[in-house]
Parts: C-alpha cells; sequence; structure tokens
C-alpha cells in the first residue's frame, strides 16, 4: 500500500524495485509495468457562462474549471444538458436543458469524481406583452395601467409609442407591471413597447388614447383589437359623444356593451369565424366604421 507522490496530468509507468544484499554483491531486481497509473485533475465547476438561460433552455453554455474531460455529464436542476463538448483549453460546452423560472445549480460528473456549483445560472421568462388593462385611456395620461405577461422586470423600459411611462409596481413572478400612462400625442390607437434584460417587446395598437375635449360623436379606437374566436373577452371602445344609447356591431351582430362614460364602451367580443370582421358603432342616425375592424 503506498502513497502516490504529486505528478502532471496523464499516464505513468510503475516501477518495482528489489535490492537483495548477497554475499560478493546486491542482487537487484526490477519489474515494469507500463502505462499503469493515471493521473488526472480533480474535478472542479468554477463558472457558468452565460449565466442567464431561457426556459425553452436549447442555448449554449460554456462551463469551466478543471477535470472536465470527455464524457462529463452536465446536469441542471437534475435536468441532463445535451451536446457535451470537452474543449482543448479545458472547458465543456453544451446546450442548456429547459427549466423554471429562478435559480438552478449545475453539476457536472464523470468518472474521476463530481462538483456542483450552487445557483451556478438563472432562467429568465423571455419578454412578452400579453395586454393591457386598462386597453384605453385620457389624451393627458395619468391614467394607472397594468401590463400582463411575462418576464416583466422593475427595470423594465415602458414606452407608449415611442413615449416613457413610469413604473410603478411589478409582481414577483414578473407576470405583470404596473406603470403611470404618459401623455399621448394625438387620440387613437399606439404600440406599447417593454424592453429589459429579459428581451423586447411590443403589442400593436394595445392602447388607444382618448380626447375627453372632443366634441360630437366619434370613434378613435377599440381594444384589443383582435381576439379568440369563441369570443367572451372584453373589448373597449374609445371615442367620444358615447351615450347609454351608443350601439355596437361586429360583421352586422349587435353585441352587449356597457356606457362607461362619454369616451368608453365595455363591450364583449361574440364568437365569429377567424378573420377580420367589420365594426360600426352608431349613435342615433350617425355611425362610423371603425379602421382595421376586429
Amino acid at each position: 500500500r503506498c502513497v502516490t507522490p504529486a505528478n502532471p496530468v496523464g499516464i505513468v509507468q510503475i516501477v518495482a524495485r528489489q535490492e537483495t544484499e548477497l554475499l560478493g554483491g546486491t542482487d537487484v531486481r526490477q519489474a515494469f509495468l507500463d502505462e499503469g497509473f493515471t493521473y488526472y485533475d480533480a474535478v472542479l465547476l468554477e463558472t457558468v457562462t452565460p449565466e442567464r438561460i431561457p426556459l425553452r433552455g436549447g442555448s449554449p453554455i460554456r462551463l469551466q474549471g478543471a477535470g472536465l474531460i470527455e464524457g462529463t455529464r452536465v446536469e441542471i436542476n437534475g435536468a441532463r444538458a445535451q451536446n457535451v463538448v470537452a474543449n482543448p483549453d479545458g472547458s465543456l460546452e453544451a446546450l442548456a436543458p429547459a427549466g423554471e423560472a429562478g435559480f438552478a445549480d449545475v453539476t457536472v460528473s464523470n468518472h474521476n469524481g463530481s462538483d456542483a456549483l450552487a445557483d451556478g445560472v438563472f432562467y429568465y421568462e423571455d419578454l412578452s406583452i400579453a395586454h393591457v388593462d386598462p386597453p384605453v385611456g385620457p389624451l393627458a395620461g395619468g391614467l394607472i395601467a397594468r401590463i400582463h405577461g411575462a418576464g416583466l422586470t422593475r427595470d423594465s423600459r415602458v414606452d407608449f409609442d415611442g413615449r416613457p411611462a413610469e413604473v410603478q409596481e411589478v409582481a414577483d413572478d414578473r407576470a405583470w407591471i404596473d406603470v403611470l400612462v404618459p401623455r399621448g400625442a394625438a387620440a387613437g390607437p399606439v404600440d406599447v413597447t417593454v424592453l429589459n434584460e429579459n428581451g423586447e417587446d411590443t403589442r400593436v395598437r394595445a392602447f388607444v388614447y382618448f380626447d375627453e375635449a372632443a366634441q360630437g360623436f366619434g370613434v378613435v379606437g377599440l381594444a384589443p383589437d383582435r381576439g379568440p374566436v369563441e369570443g367572451g373577452n372584453p373589448v373597449f371602445v374609445a371615442g367620444a359623444g358615447f351615450t347609454p344609447a351608443t350601439r355596437v356591431a361586429f360583421d352586422g351582430r349587435e353585441i352587449p356593451c356597457e356606457h362607461q362614460s362619454g369616451n368608453v364602451l365595455r363591450c364583449t367580443a361574440p364568437p365569429g369565424a377567424e378573420g377580420n370582421a367589420a365594426v360600426v358603432v352608431t349613435q342615433g342616425a350617425e355611425s362610423v366604421v371603425v379602421p382595421g375592424g376586429y
């Protein structure tokens, strides 16, 4: 039973030597075991880059440390990474598996041992906008609107048609963000854009400004301007001169609406076939066809 001396990584020969003192001299005998012992680096994981990985996985990662040889198994929170390749510089490259939002441990293992890096990576949701609530507001701004979606963080930049909105509150699960709607340039629909470290997304015509000072009957837009074929979802009509008698029709079918103010009607979308439906708003003898329909 021996204690191995230190040595560079590689395969070495083992030599057993025996010396026996005899009359008239020493009898020396040796035995050789070629490639008898392998020196290796202890498995060590120091860094994983990038540290942020999308939930869907499939993104390339690079692992650095020691003892990361060909055949090393890489796991993130127990899920195995694919296409693991050992580089000449001692690092590994792999494709990250799908995961759940939050920090995750990274483990490497091979026949020489294993090591783990606690909270080695962070899984994030790709930024997306689902809808804005409410999706209509006064031209003067000042309304608190909640943007629903995923990957919405405190450091998000939110723009309404290029005009920055001030972030007020954010959900812990990043599923919504409250913002102070900025003043609009003109009555009508605008795009809403959110940008942060999780990505960028724009919801086209997601918010409609109305002018509270407008005179007479008119329609400036509706939001959202699309929805599922089964219907049943709320649709807001924005404009001026609305009364409880104002009527809204989708492809000639009158739909139920609630008169919220002279500028806003809250309606319920009917079921419909996939595709565009003409939207007509009628007040007495006047009718307006909403550009773009629903």
